[in-house]
């Protein structure tokens, strides 16, 4: 004798195994959103912590400098930067970022102090391509009796005669040299600072050293014989070991 359920008894079956099936969808499709959770927290603590370690190695390669240049390490505005004295110059090495986000280029700045201020208001850069209307919103550029030297450099200041008798045969030499052995970084030089910026990476004492000794070699000309002393680290032809 076979046993049938009633209709109801039926139904109830059948809506508890429909229920069972939903709650166990519910369970698949929950785990599987948790896990892509996991994982992608996962993925983000991992960029985080590499993108730290890869930081502190940064940071770790620009202090390891600073003694190779005999200068100091320390961070401003949280980009490493190194500081130190060549002769009677104040010097800086320092990183900073243009531009934001993806977008954003690294640039190491070359900085020498002059010790008194030239009252010029010079400007020395690169010779470059200017839009003709944006030449307006800026200062005139200086006619200079040296055609070549016109050629390379950018030169602007309050009065024409007076940067021409500043810019002797030996300053425009040293500043031509300069341009010529740092290149492709740009030189520019003001009334306070001669400086160097370079996109390029920066990654050995060598290139430090070569890079500040032709700006401590121009800022030399515009100034005249210090007393003797000792020689000192940059005046040595010792170069460190990378």
């Amino acid at each position: 004798m076979s046993y049938r359920g009633t209709p109801s008894q039926t139904v109830s079956s059948i809506i508890g195994n429909i229920e069972r099936g939903k709650m166990l969808e519910f369970l698949i499709n929950l785990f599987l959103v948790l896990f892509i959770i996991a994982v992608f927290v996962g993925i983000m603590v991992f960029l985080l912590h590499y993108s730290r370690k890869k930081h502190m190695a940064f940071l770790k390669r620009w202090e390891a400098l600073a003694p190779q240049v005999e200068f100091q390490f320390e961070m401003r505005n949280q980009n490493p930067c190194l500081v130190g004295k060549i002769k009677q110059y104040n010097c800086r090495i320092y990183l900073n970022f243009v531009g934001s986000g993806e977008h954003s280029t690294a640039v190491i700045n070359f900085e020498v102090d002059l010790p008194e201020s030239l009252q010029l208001g010079l400007s020395i850069g690169p010779q470059e391509k200017h839009i003709p209307f944006m030449k307006f919103l800026s200062r005139e550029e200086l006619e200079l009796d040296d055609e070549v030297f016109d050629q390379h450099f950018f030169v602007q200041g309050q009065d024409a005669v007076a940067v021409n008798q500043f810019l002797t045969l030996e300053r425009k030499t040293a500043i031509y040299q300069a341009k010529h052995y740092i290149a492709p970084v740009n030189l520019s030089i003001t009334d306070t600072l001669v400086q160097a910026r370079a996109t390029q990476s920066i990654t050995s004492a060598h290139q430090i050293i070569l890079v500040m000794k032709q700006l401590v070699a121009i800022a030399n000309t515009f100034y005249g014989e210090e007393p003797e002393e000792e020689p000192n680290f940059w005046e040595s032809e010792r170069e460190p070991q990378d």
